[in-house]
């Protein structure tokens, strides 16, 4: 791939809902930096379960709130208008997400058994 290419490539990227998510992200890094080192919050705490274990499921759902939501914004700006099913299926995914995330952490790999 060229330097040309690179460059148009780059240059198509970064349209409305793409710029929205780099500066929100870039906010973000900012803010939560300046939190921890001033002492104010643990960030660590955010990816631990209830035991103080490190919880990888949490650091995933993390990402998957971010990529969803970027996917919904992005569709939102270029059909022009929301789709309802798809904003409904958000809003009931991650709404039941903390149920989940609790019933994953609990759940010791045994089907049917209490």
């Amino acid at each position: 791939m060229s330097a040309d290419q690179i460059l148009v490539w780059f240059a198509h990227a970064f349209d409305g809902p793409f710029t929205v998510l780099l500066i929100l992200l870039a906010g973000l890094a900012g803010m939560l930096w300046t939190a921890q080192h001033r002492g104010k919050l643990d960030l660590a705490q955010m990816f631990k379960d209830d035991s103080g274990k490190e919880s990888g499921l949490r650091f995933a759902i993390l990402g998957a709130w971010i990529m969803s939501s970027w996917y919904i914004m992005s569709d939102l700006v270029s059909q022009k208008q929301g789709n309802p099913m798809l904003l409904g299926i958000y809003l009931a995914t991650w709404s039941g997400s903390a149920v989940f995330v609790r019933a994953l952490e609990r759940w010791d790999g045994k089907i049917g058994k209490p």
